[in-house]
């Protein structure tokens, strides 16, 4: 069947980010501290601890590798597509991509990197950023929850 090479192919690419996932998991579980939960692999890995006597519960480190492979790909897909998307309205209208410089030089001039404050300061990027993620999602607007 040809749909069996297909999956096949699927899992083989799938696998070298399993083994980078489990690497991480691996640096968690050897500096985990119950009194400093650094992150959501720490709050899982506790979790993981404290449900170890039950046999149905859900808590395992397969999952927790999983769940970090969906956490990485969802969040980095969705700011790639929108840094595209942002690209290619700054190419097509050449006015709002100056706009847009023009406003971060004045704000934070040539010396710093932005702060999470400095967009009270850059209302036009803010527009810019809120306007494109209205036009050109990306993410799909009819997911079943």
């Amino acid at each position: 069947m040809p749909f069996r090479s297909s999956i096949s192919d699927v899992r083989v690419g799938l696998i070298p980010r399993r083994v980078v996932f489990g690497k991480e998991i691996q640096e968690h579980e050897a500096t985990l501290d119950p009194n400093n939960v650094r992150d959501f692999v720490d709050g899982y890995l506790l979790e993981i601890q404290k449900k170890s006597v039950d046999p149905n519960s859900t808590f395992t480190r397969e999952v927790l590798i999983d769940l970090s492979r969906t956490f990485f790909g969802a969040g980095s897909e969705t700011v790639r597509t929108t840094v595209d998307w942002m690209l290619l309205v700054c190419v097509t209208y050449p006015e709002v991509q100056k706009k847009i410089h023009s406003e971060i030089d004045e704000v934070l001039g040539q010396d710093r990197f932005p702060t999470w404050n400095d967009r009270l300061n850059m209302p036009f990027t803010e527009g810019a950023i809120a306007e494109l993620m209205r036009w050109k999602t990306s993410v799909p607007l009819n997911l079943m929850h």
